[in-house]
């Protein structure tokens, strides 16, 4: 067996850049360094630098080069991503919750056919923000967007650049950064996954590879770059959307150590590790969740284990699959036979899933429907802020009005139950992540303004309706960045005189629930959780958490999930919670 060598064919600043990427992103997915999410974006320059450096050097006509350019693409790839993703389906299906398996069916076959950046982006996924299990192929979508470039930019720089000006980089450059940010700033979970707004880190890689060689002093300019690449993985905050202005800390950074071509920084630890570093990166993500049973949280002793078996699984990889692919035993495949490997391996992935896996239980059901509004258009999301007017349920009893953030919208199902019931007429009207305040709403590190423009729609629908009760209730367990107490005062002295009341939030399971749940289906106390306490805002407060924990906050109640993910209850919660919530409204009846 034999173990990898450093190639000396490669530089070996950008294999050192390579490793610190790697490292730094296997940090930040062991949460150790808040910004290590920032190694993507060293991937992307460099993989703009290589890859235009071997174009400017191909050979022959158009579609020889083309035809070259995806073949080594290929061998580099394919192999090492396809059984990566294999193994992962695997053991994903073996030892993680199986109530997740469909949603990771899913996102096996976009990884297999290197669109997961697509199919995050459409599900519109927050990179690790999810309340659910987090998907075992989520590292993918940079390997999606990389190929994405692979097939379109050797057909741009052929048509267009190779034969001209490096000046014409002072055009697309500044073009593609504002792609990027216009783009983050309308849709910014849909922004990161995007080629198009990644496009300006392989561009300032990609006028590198054809621009001037530096004559100044090289160390000096590396130790820039080094120091501003580890200065903004360490500054950096990782709640911001991506890619943002700051992204252009890390970008620049790797150009100037890229552009230096000094040997600053290249030791030989760090070269092998670059070496290696693809496969790395591949390994690394299912790992951990497998360590953290569905979850990246792993500590002690776990982190240990980890990162001894994403090394040993890295080594065997590369020595079995990745070299032989890319170096040694296999020579010309052609375009036919490497379509026929890419099939095989997603029917083999897809085929995993066919396995038999862990059982459920007969202990508890499980309830993982939402509330109707989030399909009747009653919830609405980030994008959008006018109000539906079909949200009224009922037509007799008091009138009451619900408003806030998602975790407002959990409780619809008992409100509507309760308008079923005749108990009251009931109207609501809910947006993801917007709480009820005055102030300005801060998402991905800037002003939501459809949150704003939410704000005052609601203002508008309670002064020109007569509503008994206003209840609101907000997500109290994160940082909105609003100012507490102020914003949500202001926001009920400007609505007049409806009684209103705080619906306070419930308690927050510290992992997804119901991935715990479906992980243990024999011990389901294992998912259980101390009782915390929770933000009063008002006197005239609804605390569910008498509701729904004693000491500890079960994790099963009445038979099924008290949550639905790992912040918002079941719907079958707040159903059997309708009548103690309308015992508490009768309260405050004027």
């Amino acid at each position: 067996m034999k173990l990898p060598s450093i190639n000396r064919e490669h530089r070996g600043d950008v294999q050192a850049l390579r490793a610190v990427a790697v490292i730094l992103v296997i940090l930040y997915h062991l949460k150790i360094i808040k910004g290590g999410f920032l190694g993507v974006d060293i991937f992307f320059v460099i993989s703009g630098y290589v890859i235009t450096l071997n174009l400017s050097k191909s050979q022959g006509s158009l579609k020889e080069k083309l035809t070259k350019f995806y073949l080594r693409r290929a061998k580099r790839i394919l192999p090492s991503s396809l059984v990566v993703v294999i193994l992962t389906a695997l053991l994903t299906k073996l030892f993680l919750a199986p109530i997740y398996q469909g949603r990771f069916r899913i996102d096996a076959l976009w990884s297999s056919l290197m669109g997961a950046n697509i199919g995050f982006g459409l599900h519109g996924l927050d990179y690790l923000q999810a309340t659910t299990a987090p998907s075992p192929f989520l590292h993918y979508w940079s390997l999606g967007v990389e190929e994405q470039f692979y097939i379109i930019w050797p057909l741009i720089f052929f048509l267009f650049i190779s034969k001209r000006s490096p000046k014409i980089f002072a055009v697309i450059l500044p073009a593609s950064i504002a792609i990027a940010l216009i783009t983050t700033a309308i849709y910014p979970v849909f922004s990161f996954y995007l080629p198009t707004s990644r496009a300006f880190q392989f561009l300032f890689g990609a006028g590198l590879a054809i621009g001037p060689t530096f004559k100044g002093n090289k160390n000096l300019l590396a130790a820039f770059g080094w120091a501003g690449i580890i200065g903004s993985a360490l500054l950096i905050p990782d709640n911001l959307a991506n890619p943002n202005r700051f992204s252009m800390i890390p970008t620049v950074s790797t150009m100037l150590v890229i552009y230096a071509e000094s040997k600053l920084f290249t030791f030989k630890s760090l070269q092998y590790i670059g070496e290696i570093s693809f496969t790395l990166y591949l390994v690394h993500w299912p790992v951990i969740l497998l360590f953290g049973n569905g979850s990246q949280n792993i500590h002690g002793a776990k982190i240990f284990l980890a990162i001894l078996t994403i090394a040993i699984a890295t080594l065997l990889l590369s020595i079995f699959i990745e070299l032989p692919f890319r170096y040694e035993s296999f020579g010309h495949i052609s375009p036919r036979n490497w379509v026929i490997i890419l099939t095989l391996g997603t029917v083999i992935a897809q085929a995993a899933y066919l396995l038999p896996g862990k059982s459920g239980s007969d202990k508890f059901q499980l309830d993982l429907s939402k509330p109707i509004i989030y399909t009747n258009g009653c919830h609405l999301d980030q994008r959008h802020s006018a109000l539906n007017k079909n949200c009224t349920f009922g037509n007799t009893g008091p009138k009451v009005l619900l408003i806030g953030d998602s975790h407002a919208a959990q409780w619809f199902p008992a409100f509507e139950k309760l308008a079923n019931e005749n108990k009251l007429t009931f109207t609501s009207q809910t947006k993801s992540s917007c709480p009820i305040t005055t102030d300005s709403v801060y998402a991905n590190g800037q002003i939501d303004k459809s949150c704003d423009k939410w704000h005052v729609n609601i203002v508008n629908l309670i002064r020109n309706n007569k509503f008994d009760y206003l209840i609101f209730s907000n997500f109290d367990h994160n940082n909105y960045k609003y100012s507490g107490n102020n914003g949500i005062n202001n926001f009920i002295s400007s609505i007049g005189t409806t009684k209103v009341i705080q619906l306070m939030d419930t308690p927050k399971p510290p992992n997804d629930s119901v991935a715990c749940l479906s992980a243990n289906p024999s011990n389901p106390s294992t998912c259980s959780f101390p009782v915390q306490s929770i933000i009063k805002f008002r006197t005239s407060a609804i605390d569910p958490t008498l509701w729904l924990c004693t000491d500890i906050c079960p994790a099963v109640l009445n038979g099924f999930n008290t949550y639905r993910d790992g912040s918002h209850i079941s719907v079958i919660t707040a159903k059997n919670l309708s009548e103690k919530l309308y015992l508490e409204l009768l309260k405050y009846n004027r």
